[in-house]
């Protein structure tokens, strides 16, 4: 067998055979364990019967639930493929990774999308990262409830429609007359308050043809610039103080779709929240008056 070359930097962590070494992780019962590998692997090796597996046609909106691809139970799809074009080469696998069996080590739950191409010469599928930062392991490789991807480029869309026990329920599109919303993605997904006045903002990106318009579910979340856009923007907002003791969330609806989760804390109460991507210090406490 040829040696192989260790490949430049590319660690999934979602895959046992993305990193160099493969990635593996120190299990307290089973000494070092690595996750399960993903969905394109599976199926190229055959492990996935053909009727476990969802191949979207051109110009259809279909709703399926993937099951969580460890542990997944007898029924139910593993994987769907989206072809790119008429492209023999080019497609998307889209897969639900939940922590069970090996896969109790994946970087968090969610939907995983790879975009495979069958002409590289290594790492044939790769994670869809929306934020291009060169990490598929953290925020923007995730897609959870309320995410759309979107390839505009090549007619298809996915939205992140519920989570379960087991899996997740996604809609996959490729008939763009009928696509959720033209924006792209947004900069974070929610944010955390103490229970006094406040005010924020959330960045929006979208095409520059696209118009889009931001509204409060609530009446003490207020939209005060950026309600009507077009193109990237922003999304300024201001939180009223909370005089009840308990917490409360509110959301925005950002471009009729997406949904901004808004956290607030009850008088005299304090919430946390992890941004594990600081490291071992990346806890913050949100306290009363914040």
């Amino acid at each position: 067998m040829a040696k192989m070359t260790p490949p430049t930097t590319y660690d999934s962590y979602w895959d046992v055979m993305s990193g160099w070494p493969p990635t593996l992780f120190s299990h307290p019962e089973y000494g070092d364990v690595a996750v399960h590998t993903i969905a394109y692997h599976k199926d190229f090796l055959g492990w996935i019967p053909p009727d476990r597996k969802y191949v979207a046609a051109p110009d259809s909106t279909q709703t399926i639930t993937l099951k969580r691809l460890a542990q997944p139970g007898a029924e139910g799809y593993l994987l769907a493929q989206i072809p790119i074009g008429r492209s023999r080469t080019d497609f998307y696998i889209i897969e639900a990774r939940l922590f069970a069996g090996y896969d109790d080590e994946i970087p968090d739950e969610a939907i995983v999308i790879h975009k495979v191409d069958t002409a590289r010469e290594d790492r044939l599928a790769q994670v869809v990262d929306v934020d291009n930062n060169g990490d598929p392991n953290d925020a923007g490789a995730m897609w959870t409830v309320g995410e759309i991807f979107t390839d505009a480029e090549n007619n298809l869309q996915v939205s992140i429609d519920a989570a379960y026990a087991s899996g997740y329920r996604v809609t996959i599109n490729t008939d763009p007359t009928t696509f959720s919303t033209c924006i792209d993605f947004l900069s974070t997904s929610s944010h955390l308050f103490g229970p006094g006045w406040n005010q924020a903002s959330v960045q929006v990106e979208a095409a520059s043809e696209c118009d889009w318009s931001a509204t409060s579910n609530t009446d003490w979340i207020r939209v005060t610039a950026g309600g009507n856009n077009s193109g990237p923007g922003r999304v300024h907002y201001t939180v009223s103080a909370n005089p009840s003791p308990a917490v409360r969330t509110g959301t925005l609806t950002i471009g009729g779709w997406w949904t901004f989760t808004v956290t607030q804390a009850g008088a005299n109460e304090v919430l946390f929240e992890d941004d594990m991507e600081s490291g071992t210090n990346g806890w913050g406490g949100m306290r009363p008056g914040r």
